[in-house]
């Protein structure tokens, strides 16, 4: 039995936030769509381009911090740079937990604060450029200062989620970030019907993460952890080490990040650019939809993650690939039925509002969500390798980015496929080698065929829905 235990309601506390979490922005959509002039939502698209491009300066601290968290709480004793010490005391060392959480605090603190200042600098050039030196919607520059401390607020307080999840405690991770969307949905709507307009898009931004920040730190400090933490004293080589064992492997998953980015988002950058504000919002609108589906897909094996990592150490090689292989099959039945929704569906939704924006012909959506599908995909292969602490597709992530960056640029200066080259650029890369390859590297490290990886999925769903229906 693993020493971190995913609940019933974990599963479902995770589908119900993560809906929240995914499609806050879905749910206000309507009005947003049908309230904010085209500019305006051209300038938002972009602004969540530039949230995309903030969230590299994590660094892959976040990912790394909640396996360390997970080592910790399923009895590891010692933090290493690379792989893990199998075997368990069954014990927490709150020595090595205490200082681990400071070191995260003061990287955090250090994150933010170079987060606002690049947003300040290179992020205002970006955005004055795009926006006709702050002219096209109204107030923008002020605007954008909001934008730009929600955004440092978001990174300085997004430790806490790595705390929760990598104890174990996924239901009170998600309730944090339902609380917190919630939130942020009621003041997007309240602010919006008051003629707001953009800047209460923003504003309901700032103000949201502070609830999901107080009950986070509620939830991870109760009681007993707080008596067993308080008084622990830990030496700076001990806070050097646990750096050190951290910062190997983020910054190897900070640069695959970059990488990530430039395959994903550096072609909406490139188009705020060179098309115009409606093919902008168009292709905003297909990332944002395709986005939520893919986000929702993976939201079972995100749940499952704290429990794959403790079979890891525990050496339990069957129970770490069956509950993994069960998480992918949910991630393709999820991801196959949501993009066909999309794609056969979206366009007379949006008719339906009245929509200001539309989404690209049938074709170019069909492209994109069979592209996005396969990225997912070979992500969550990745995710799995990375959990065995090693991170060896840094590489192949930038030098997929820079050859998608080039593509597209050569696209939109020298052709006129537009959004078609940019998503055939995307898609041909990650097919060359990507999309196929860390599926592969995990098959070979189990011994295990890509039937044998499914049948033992649909086995474990099979058992799991049969377990369902006695109830």
């Amino acid at each position: 039995m693993s020493n971190i235990d995913i609940s019933k309601g974990d599963i479902i506390w995770s589908y119900v936030s993560q809906f929240f979490n995914i499609t806050s922005g879905l749910i206000t959509l309507p009005l947003i769509l049908h309230l904010l002039s085209t500019e305006e939502i051209a300038m938002n698209y972009l602004m969540l381009t530039v949230t995309t491009l903030v969230t590299l300066m994590d660094f892959g601290f976040t990912p790394q911090i909640s396996r360390q968290v997970s080592y910790v709480y399923s009895g590891a004793t010692k933090l290493l740079k690379e792989g893990i010490v199998e075997g368990s005391t069954g014990t927490v060392n709150y020595q090595l937990l205490a200082c681990l959480l400071s070191v995260t605090r003061r990287i955090f603190r250090i994150i933010s604060a170079i987060v606002l200042v690049l947003l300040m600098t290179l992020g205002t050039w970006y955005m004055y450029f795009v926006t006709e030196g702050f002219s096209n919607v109204d107030n923008s520059f002020a605007i954008w200062l909001v934008f730009c401390t929600s955004s440092f607020f978001s990174i300085y307080f997004k430790y806490y989620d790595s705390l929760l999840v990598g104890r174990g405690l996924v239901k009170e991770s998600k309730q944090c970030i339902l609380a917190s969307k919630v939130l942020q949905i009621v003041l997007v709507y309240v602010l919006l019907l008051a003629s707001v307009g953009l800047m209460g898009v923003c504003i309901a931004n700032l103000i949201s993460p502070f609830l999901g920040r107080y009950l986070a730190h509620h939830f991870f400090y109760d009681n007993g952890t707080i008596s067993k933490l308080y008084g622990q004293a830990f030496s700076d080589e001990l806070k050097s080490e646990i750096f050190q064992a951290i910062w190997y492997n983020a910054k190897k998953v900070g640069i695959n990040f970059i990488g990530t980015y430039c395959t994903r988002q550096f072609g909406m950058f490139l188009i705020g650019l060179y098309l115009a504000s409606d093919v902008v919002a168009s292709y905003g609108l297909m990332m944002q939809f395709v986005t939520i589906v893919t986000s929702i897909s993976v939201t079972f094996f995100g749940t499952l993650q704290p429990q794959i990592i403790s079979y890891r150490i525990q050496g339990d090689r069957v129970m770490t690939i069956r509950r993994f292989s069960y998480s992918i099959i949910v991630y393709y039945l999820l991801c196959i039925c949501g993009l066909a929704v999309v794609v056969f569906l979206g366009s007379w939704a949006l008719n339906l509002i009245g929509s200001n924006a539309q989404l690209p012909t049938l074709n170019i959506l069909l492209l994109y969500s069979l592209v996005c599908f396969l990225e997912e995909n070979h992500s969550n292969f990745a995710i799995f390798i990375s959990s065995g602490n090693q991170v060896p597709f840094v590489p192949a992530a930038l030098i997929s980015g820079f050859l998608i960056c080039i593509g597209d640029f050569v696209v939109l200066q020298f052709t006129s496929l537009g959004l078609l080259g940019i998503i055939l650029i995307q898609g041909g890369v990650q097919l060359a080698y990507n999309n196929w390859y860390w599926p592969r590297w995990v098959f070979k490290e189990y011994r295990i065929s890509f039937r044998e990886f499914l049948k033992s999925g649909l086995c474990e769903l099979y058992g799991m829905l049969k377990k369902i229906m006695q109830t």
